[in-house]
């Protein structure tokens, strides 16, 4: 009975209890003796129910606080961030392109097919399955992020895009830090990605695709794809991470990406080269603005 009594001492300390003085112990306000026969000792769930309501406890060697907030953040080292990043940024690129490839595979045998029913299979000179494959690429590509990594944070922090004064855990991370002037309201960054930057880019490679050497041009569209997935691996460093210094040397990759990318539309199609504008012209104030951010809360 005493190891049982041991035993059961351990565990409520390493589940949170604080304060311990011989065989004696205090459970958010409760005290216990355990060398008390085992019946007087309540159910263990009732003690974690009164430690919770008493007290935020938490095992130091297990959890760790970022922020000041509520939210745990599991203890990763810079060096296991950046590997884990760019093994998902890797595979989602992967999967993007194969998206895109796999649509201009197929497309012949389903325009055949809706043509039988007489369905109109081309938009634009693009058949229809291409086009949503892109739309599915360019909207949606942080779907494909979710699908190969096993974060849970991804999914959340992957729409801070759209709503970047709401983010994992801790929503006062991000508005407690401090910003510069030129920092947007929050309303200006859906209108910006789903209104602007997310249309043009579609028209863009769209040109890319339906170029008549488009099949000599894969590695101009996994250039792009490339920049998406690191677009995606900046919001998960950034916002669901919480590391702003790391959060500057995506970006800045992300968008050496889109540059690159622009310049290699422009080879092909000029006019899809300049519709990749707006889009680098958003990302420069994002640019600066994670570069400002960093240096006024280092």
């Amino acid at each position: 009975m005493k190891v049982l009594h041991s035993v059961f001492v351990v565990s409520l300390f390493v589940s949170g209890t604080t304060h311990v003085v011989g065989s004696k112990f205090d459970v958010g306000g409760s005290k216990f003796d355990a060398t008390a026969p085992m019946k007087n000792v309540p159910r263990a769930n009732l003690f974690i129910t009164k430690a919770r309501k008493g007290h935020n406890l938490r095992n130091p060697l297990h959890d760790s606080y970022r922020g000041g907030g509520k939210r745990v953040v599991p203890t990763e080292t810079n060096q296991e961030i950046v590997i884990k990043t760019a093994v998902l940024a890797a595979l989602e690129a992967g999967g993007l392109l194969g998206v895109i490839a796999g649509s201009n595979l197929v497309a012949p045998t389903v325009n055949d097919w809706m043509s039988k029913l007489h369905i109109p299979s081309s938009i634009n000179g693009l058949s229809v399955i291409e086009w949503i494959a892109l739309i599915s690429v360019i909207f949606s590509s942080n779907t494909m992020k979710s699908w190969v990594s096993v974060s849970g944070s991804i999914s959340t922090a992957t729409k801070q895009p759209l709503k970047p004064d709401k983010v994992p855990g801790d929503q006062a991370w991000y508005t407690n830090l401090k910003k510069p002037w030129f920092n947007p309201p929050g309303w200006v960054f859906p209108i910006m990605w789903l209104i602007v930057s997310k249309p043009t880019q579609l028209i863009a490679v769209s040109k890319i695709v339906k170029s008549d050497v488009a099949k000599k041009h894969w590695p101009v569209l996994a250039v792009y794809c490339t920049h998406l997935s690191l677009g995606d691996a900046w919001n998960e460093v950034f916002f669901g991470s919480q590391r702003i210094g790391l959060g500057v040397a995506v970006i800045y990759t992300f968008f050496g990406l889109l540059l690159t990318s622009a310049a290699l539309f422009f080879g092909i199609d000029e006019t899809a080269g300049k519709l990749m504008l707006p889009t680098c012209a958003w990302v420069l104030l994002a640019t600066c603005l994670n570069l400002s951010i960093y240096i006024q809360n280092k």
